[in-house]
């Protein structure tokens, strides 16, 4: 059985605490399903937060889309391979 929307969205307002007693009552597919969306939204957060940091500037001035390109496609990079594990390296091309 898949997760509800319901089930997602509830995952966002509870505290660690009680992560526990959340996952305890997920079947091993819908664990399996809950991490691939994590997984999934931590790297797109990722991605949009370098990217808009470099377009923000934080005292430099924007730094355009090219270079906020590279520094996203680095941020994705390093959280695919040295936080969750990946091997692929790929770039996201714009």
């Amino acid at each position: 059985m898949a997760l509800t929307t319901k089930a997602r969205k509830m995952l966002f307002n509870l505290a660690p605490v009680e992560f526990e007693k959340f996952v305890d009552k997920l079947k091993t597919d819908e664990r399996r399903e809950l991490v691939e969306e994590l997984e999934g939204i931590a790297i797109q957060a990722t991605f949009a937060a370098a990217y808009v940091e470099q377009r923000f500037g934080n005292g430099n001035g924007d730094q355009g889309h090219e270079d906020a390109a590279k520094a996203a496609n680095k941020a994705r990079r390093q959280l695919r391979c040295d936080v969750i594990g990946y091997n692929e390296t790929r770039d996201i091309p714009f």
